[in-house]
C-alpha cells in the first residue's frame, strides 16, 4: 500500500513538473512573440525611414525635413550578387588564390590535445607552400594554413577549411635599395619563416646588385616609376557655391614624378563620369605628393542622378586607359560610401539651416557636363527665382556651320553688398575646326561638333584636301578687296554711296548693301570652286569657257552650279544708317539704293522722349523716332539683357536715338519688362496643376510668380530617355527635383513623365 502511495506521489510530481515545463514554454513563447513583433515593427520603421530618404529633392531647402517622397520601384537587375570570401579572393587576387589552393593540398589536421574534464579535443590545421623556392631574383611569398580549432558540434571531426583562411609571408628587403634580402621559406617542419639577411652582391658575385621590393636586381635595371593611388574618397560631398559634388584625394606613391596626363573614371548610382587629369588644372605630382580632385562640373551629384540626403557607394578608378607606366598597376581603384548632403548651400562655413540668407537661391545643371563640344547639352538653371533653360546651338555665316555656341554652368558668386547670387549661365563660342587633323575635319551640326563624312568638310575650311591643291588653277581676285578670298571678281567692295545690283533702301534712313550672286567661274567663291575641282578633276582658269554659251545644253560645270545655287542665299549684307553721315551743313538719306545728300527742307528727322539726364532705370522709358524723310516713325522702349542682370535704356540725343546700359543686379534688383525691380516677397506665388507634389508617372506643370513680379509656366520634362525633371511647389517657392531615373521604375522618360 505504501509502495502504491509512493508511486502515486511520484506520478503527481512528474505531472506537476511536466505541467510546469509546458507553462514555462508557453510563457517563453508569448514573450518571444511580443519581442518579435516589437523588433519587426522597429525594423519596418527603419526600413521605411531608409527607403523614404532614398529620393531627395535637388533644390530642397534644409527646413523641408518632413516632405513625403516617392520611392523608386525595386529593380531586380540591380540586385547585388553576394560572393563568398573565397570567390572574392579568386576574382581579386588570382595569384594568391592559386598558391593557396596548392598550400591546401599539402595541409592537414593534427590532434594537439584532449581535455578529459570537458571532453573537448583541440586540433591544428597546418601546411606551407613555397611557389618559387629559393629564387632570390623573384619577389614572392610562402602561403600557409596555421590555426587551431575544436571539432564541429555533434561530430568528432574538424571543419572544412576555406581557401580564404590562407595566410602568406612575403620576401622583403632589409632596406629598400640596400644589398640585403630576407627570403621567406618553408622550414623542414612545414612552418613559414624568414632566412637571415643575405647579401645579393655576394650571392651573385656583382657589387651592382641591390634588393628592390623583395628581390635581388641590378641597380641599373631599376626603373623609377610613379604609382597613382586613391588615398581618400571624402565621406561628405564638396558642398560649396550651390553645387554638391564628389571629391577625393590622389597620391603618387612611386619614386618618380608624374610626367603624363591620364584619364580617370568615377562611378556612383549606376552612372559614371570620365575626365582627364590635366596639368592645366592639377600639378605634376612629385613622389609622395598628393592633391585633392575637385571638379564640380564633372562630379556634381546630379550627373550621377544622386539625390540629397542619401548615401551612395562611390568608385574611383585612376589611369582608366592604362596610359601611365606605374610601379603597381593594381592599386588604382577604390570605393567608399559618401553622403550627398542636406541641400545646396553657398558656403558651409556660414551655413545656418534657420537663416534663409545662407541657402542657395540659384541653381545650375548642365546635361553634357560643362564645355563638352561633341555632345548635345541643355542647361537648366534658376536665377532671380526664375527657372530657365538654354541649349547648345550652331551658328556661322557659311552654308556649313563651324561655330558651336556652348551653354554651361559658371561658378556662382555671392555679392556681399546685396546678398544676391550671380547668373550661373555661361556661353562659350567654340570653333569646331580646331579639332581638325590632316585626316579628319569637323563641323557643327545638330548642336554639336561632328566629324565630316569622308573626312573633309567642303566650304567650311576654304580649302581642299592635302595633295589636291594643284588640281585647280588659283583664280586671282584683284578688285580692291583681296583680303576676302570668298568674293568673286564681279563683286565690288560695299560702298554706301554707290548703288550695287542688290542694294536697297529699307526706309529713308536704312541702306541694305547686298552681295552679288555667283553667275560664272569668275564670281564663284574660291572655296566652293576648289571643292568642285577636287571632286571632278577639272582644271578651271580665270577665263574658262564653261560658262553659258547660249546653247540649250548646259555644261557639267553649269549643272553643278545650278544644283548648288538654285536657291542661292547671299552672304549677310552690310547695313548702313545714312543719317549718321549727316553733318551740320549736309544731311544724307537713303534714296534708290544709296546714300544721297538732301536739302534741309527735306529733313524731317526727329526724336521725342527722355534725354540721357532724364532716364530712370526703375521706370520703363520710351522714345519715338522719325526717319530723315519723315516716311517712317517707330517707337522703342527699354529692354532687359543678360537674363535680367541689366537694362538697356533708350533716350534722345538731339535728333538721334541712343542707348545706355545699367546694371540692376548691383542694387540687388532684377530687370523685368524693361525696368529694374526690387524684390518683394509678397508677390511670390506658386500653383501646381495635373499632379500635386512629386508624381514621376504623371505630367504636371507649375504656374509661379517671383518676388520680382515675373510670371512663368514650367512643365515636367525629360533630359533624356531616362532622367526626368519634376517641378513642384513648396509653399510659394517654385522647386524642381534632381534628375530622377525612370529606369528605377522599370520605365522610360517620355513627354515629361515616366511611362
Amino acid at each position: 500500500m505504501k509502495k502504491n502511495n509512493n508511486t502515486r506521489i511520484m506520478q503527481k510530481k512528474k505531472n506537476s513538473l511536466f505541467l510546469a515545463i509546458i507553462i514555462t514554454l508557453l510563457i517563453i513563447s508569448l514573450i518571444s512573440l511580443y519581442w518579435y513583433q516589437q523588433i519587426a515593427a522597429t525594423e519596418s520603421d527603419k526600413q521605411q525611414t531608409t527607403l523614404s530618404d532614398a529620393v531627395g529633392q535637388a533644390y530642397k531647402s534644409p527646413r523641408d525635413q518632413s516632405k513625403a517622397k516617392i520611392l523608386p520601384a525595386y529593380d531586380e537587375s540591380k540586385k547585388k550578387i553576394l560572393l563568398t570570401e573565397e570567390q572574392k579572393m579568386q576574382y581579386n587576387d588570382p595569384v594568391k588564390y592559386s598558391a593557396c589552393v596548392e598550400a591546401k593540398k599539402i595541409s592537414k589536421w593534427t590532434d594537439k590535445s584532449f581535455n578529459q574534464n570537458t571532453n573537448m579535443k583541440l586540433g591544428e590545421y597546418k601546411g606551407c607552400y613555397d611557389p618559387t623556392g629559393d629564387d632570390l631574383k623573384v619577389a614572392s611569398a610562402v602561403y600557409y594554413f596555421d590555426f587551431f580549432s575544436q571539432p564541429t558540434y555533434k561530430a568528432y571531426s574538424y571543419k572544412e577549411v576555406s581557401i580564404s583562411e590562407c595566410k602568406f609571408l612575403a620576401d622583403k628587403c632589409k632596406g629598400e635599395k640596400t644589398p640585403f634580402i630576407i627570403e621567406a621559406y618553408c622550414d623542414q617542419k612545414g612552418n613559414p619563416t624568414y632566412t637571415e639577411a643575405k647579401d645579393c652582391r655576394v650571392i651573385f658575385g656583382n657589387n651592382d646588385y641591390v634588393c628592390d621590393k623583395g628581390k635581388c636586381v641590378l641597380n641599373v635595371d631599376i626603373k623609377k616609376k610613379p604609382d597613382l593611388v586613391v588615398d581618400i574618397i571624402y565621406k561628405d560631398v564638396y558642398g560649396k557655391q550651390c553645387v554638391n559634388s564628389y571629391h577625393f584625394k590622389i597620391c603618387n606613391n612611386g619614386d618618380a614624378p608624374l610626367e603624363k596626363q591620364f584619364a580617370m573614371t568615377v562611378k556612383a548610382n549606376g552612372y559614371e563620369s570620365k575626365f582627364n587629369y590635366l596639368f592645366a588644372d592639377f600639378p605634376k605630382l612629385k613622389p609622395k605628393e598628393c592633391v585633392d580632385i575637385i571638379k564640380p562640373d564633372k562630379l556634381t551629384i546630379l550627373k550621377f542622378s544622386t539625390s540629397v540626403q542619401t548615401t551612395n557607394d562611390v568608385n574611383v578608378v585612376l589611369d582608366t586607359n592604362n596610359e601611365i607606366d606605374e610601379l603597381d598597376e593594381k592599386n588604382n581603384d577604390k570605393t567608399a560610401s559618401v553622403y550627398s548632403g542636406n541641400g545646396y548651400i553657398y558656403d558651409p562655413a556660414t551655413y545656418d539651416p534657420n537663416k534663409e540668407e545662407t541657402w542657395c537661391d540659384t541653381f545650375c545643371y548642365d546635361s553634357d557636363d560643362g564645355k563638352n563640344f561633341d555632345k548635345i547639352g541643355k542647361v537648366l538653371f534658376k536665377y532671380n527665382s526664375y527657372i530657365s533653360t538654354a541649349d547648345d546651338h550652331c551658328w556661322g555665316n557659311n552654308e556649313v556651320k563651324t561655330i558651336l555656341n556652348e551653354a554651361y554652368c559658371k561658378k556662382i558668386v555671392k555679392y556681399e553688398n546685396t546678398g544676391k547670387f550671380s547668373n550661373p549661365l555661361g556661353w562659350k563660342d567654340f570653333d569646331c575646326t580646331i579639332l581638325n587633323t590632316d585626316e579628319q575635319q569637323y563641323k557643327c551640326e545638330k548642336n554639336q561638333c561632328v566629324p565630316c563624312i569622308g573626312g573633309k568638310c567642303w566650304y567650311a575650311t576654304n580649302g581642299v584636301p592635302s595633295g589636291k591643291d594643284d588640281i585647280c588653277k588659283e583664280i586671282v581676285t584683284d578688285n580692291g578687296n583681296s583680303e576676302d578670298n570668298n568674293k568673286g571678281t564681279n563683286e565690288p567692295q560695299a560702298d554706301p554711296f554707290v548703288k550695287g545690283n542688290n542694294d536697297i533702301c529699307s526706309d529713308s534712313t536704312s541702306l541694305k548693301d547686298g552681295d552679288e550672286p555667283p553667275i560664272d567661274k569668275d564670281t564663284l567663291p574660291q572655296d566652293e570652286l576648289k571643292a568642285y575641282c577636287a571632286a571632278t578633276g577639272e582644271e578651271i582658269g580665270s577665263s574658262g569657257s564653261s560658262g553659258s554659251s547660249g546653247s540649250e545644253e548646259m555644261s557639267d560645270f553649269e549643272k553643278w552650279l545650278k544644283d548648288l545655287y538654285g536657291d542661292y542665299v547671299p552672304e549677310e549684307p552690310t547695313y548702313y544708317d545714312c543719317s549718321y553721315y549727316s553733318t551740320a551743313d549736309q544731311a544724307y538719306a537713303c534714296i534708290d539704293g544709296k546714300c544721297i545728300g538732301i536739302d534741309e527742307s527735306q529733313n524731317k528727322e526727329a526724336c521725342v522722349g527722355p534725354k540721357e539726364t532724364e532716364i530712370d532705370a526703375y521706370q520703363k522709358n520710351k522714345i519715338t523716332y522719325t526717319t530723315i524723310l519723315g516716311d517712317k516713325q517707330e517707337e522703342q522702349s527699354d529692354w532687359c539683357i543678360d537674363y535680367g542682370d541689366k537694362v538697356i535704356n533708350v533716350f534722345c540725343n538731339e535728333k538721334k536715338l541712343n542707348t545706355k546700359e545699367y546694371s540692376c543686379v548691383k542694387d540687388g534688383a532684377a530687370c523685368v519688362d524693361g525696368k529694374c525691380v526690387m524684390p518683394d516677397e509678397s508677390k511670390k506665388k506658386c500653383v501646381e496643376k495635373y499632379d500635386i507634389g512629386i508624381a514621376y508617372e504623371t505630367l504636371g506643370i507649375i504656374e509661379y510668380t517671383t518676388e520680382y513680379d515675373q510670371s512663368d509656366v514650367r512643365g515636367d520634362y525629360c533630359i533624356n530617355g531616362d532622367q526626368l525633371i519634376e517641378y513642384y511647389c513648396e509653399g510659394k517657392q517654385n522647386k524642381f527635383t534632381d534628375p530622377f531615373s525612370c529606369n528605377s521604375l522599370g520605365k522610360k522618360c517620355v513627354d515629361g513623365s515616366c511611362q
